[in-house]
């Protein structure tokens, strides 16, 4: 316990760094002082009486440095010591300094952006889609399309009814006024009813869609993110049930959205039902599809799309004669797949290469300026200096 204290008591000279040199000074003085009045008393004069002390306790500098090599504290201020002096030379060569700080800032910035892009898009896929269990499903017209095209509303009422392999949901984004007073523009998302259980995410207050939602002459209801929750709303959790006004319509809040919740290239601020009735025409390719994979797997569901397309050009040959449907897994699709990740990792070897080389450039410039200093450093270094 004692040897504890006597530690803590050693982290002092940290804080407090001359008013303990002044007590070393004056504590060696007094035990300098009572060897020469011990000398004094054994019959030398004075003068020879301090003399004798001083060489009997071996130098007082040299006493000062055992000393402070003693604490356990030493390598902090040693550390301190060559920080400062590192900086003094540092601000008293501005020009060497401006080089050395951009080529690091340089190489680290590079770096630090492409390990950002490989982070979102390699290493944090969405927390949602184990494995690529999220499918696209979008409408090609002459072979032109992707997974991310859009689909009209009757075509996803069908996908919805008959597809085996999938569980389909559909969404589209839009934009709209929050409140008044002031009005705050809004970007909002409106999904179908099994939008959040195809996904697989749960809010932290509330519920999401029901069927009763979509059904006709059912109230408005909104799902908030959880960004606008704290920022308009201030996270009360009483907004369960409020009514808020988007563009002058009542719309009562039932949920609320997990922390950084996104899907696809999008984070909306408010979701609405949306409201599917298979009025809509084919031809207006106006939702998003998507659908979570069975026990099947994606070439099942790509071979039932196919029969499915066959079947609505038959039916619909005024809107279908030269469509298909086109699919993807969600992370290859918004990733762009193997080729993309092996592009990313390549372009994050250069970065580091680009990294690895400024480093260089700055030891370089640091042995330079080291040789133009070899006298300064020979003559501390005789002085007794450590490295």
């Amino acid at each position: 316990m004692g040897g504890l204290k006597g530690r803590l008591r050693q982290l002092r000279v940290l804080a407090y760094k001359r008013r303990v040199e002044q007590e070393l000074d004056e504590e060696l003085a007094i035990h300098i002082e009572m060897e020469t009045e011990k000398n004094i008393r054994g019959g030398m004069p004075r003068a020879e009486a301090r003399r004798a002390a001083l060489i009997a306790f071996g130098g007082v500098e040299r006493t000062k440095e055992r000393i402070r090599d003693a604490r356990w504290t030493r390598w902090i201020e040693d550390l301190v010591a060559d920080g400062r002096h590192a900086v003094r030379l540092l601000v008293r060569t501005p020009t060497f300094t401006g080089v050395a700080v951009l080529t690091l800032a340089l190489g680290i910035a590079a770096l630090t952006t492409v390990w950002g892009a490989m982070d979102v898009v390699i290493f944090r896929p969405y927390p949602y889609d184990p494995g690529d269990s999220l499918v696209l499903v979008g409408t090609s017209t002459r072979g032109r399309g992707t997974p991310e095209s859009p689909t009209s509303i009757p075509d996803f009422l069908d996908l919805r009814a008959q597809l085996r392999s999938l569980r389909v949901a559909a969404y589209k984004d839009e934009g709209a006024n929050l409140g008044t007073d002031p009005a705050e523009w809004v970007s909002v998302r409106r999904a179908s009813v099994e939008f959040f259980d195809v996904v697989g995410v749960a809010p932290v207050l509330g519920r999401t869609f029901t069927d009763s939602d979509e059904a006709a002459g059912a109230p408005d209801v909104a799902v908030l993110d959880h960004r606008l929750w704290e920022t308009r709303f201030g996270s009360d959790p009483d907004v369960l049930g409020r009514s808020i006004l988007m563009e002058g319509t009542p719309v009562i809040v039932v949920g609320v959205l997990p922390q950084g919740f996104r899907f696809s290239r999008g984070a909306p601020d408010v979701w609405l039902p949306l409201h599917v009735r298979g009025t809509e025409a084919r031809g207006v390719l106006s939702v998003y599809v998507f659908g979570r994979l069975h026990e099947a797997g994606i070439q099942s569901a790509r071979t039932e799309l196919a029969s499915m397309s066959r079947t609505l050009a038959e039916g619909h040959p005024e809107s279908w004669s030269e469509r298909t449907f086109v699919s993807g897994g969600l992370r290859e699709t918004l990733t762009g797949g193997s080729t993309a990740h092996q592009g990313i990792s390549a372009v994050l070897l250069a970065s580091l290469a680009v990294l690895l080389i400024a480093c260089a450039n700055v030891a370089n410039l640091l042995l330079a300026r080291a040789l133009a200093r070899e006298g300064d450093l020979a003559l501390r270094r005789a002085l007794g200096a450590g490295r």
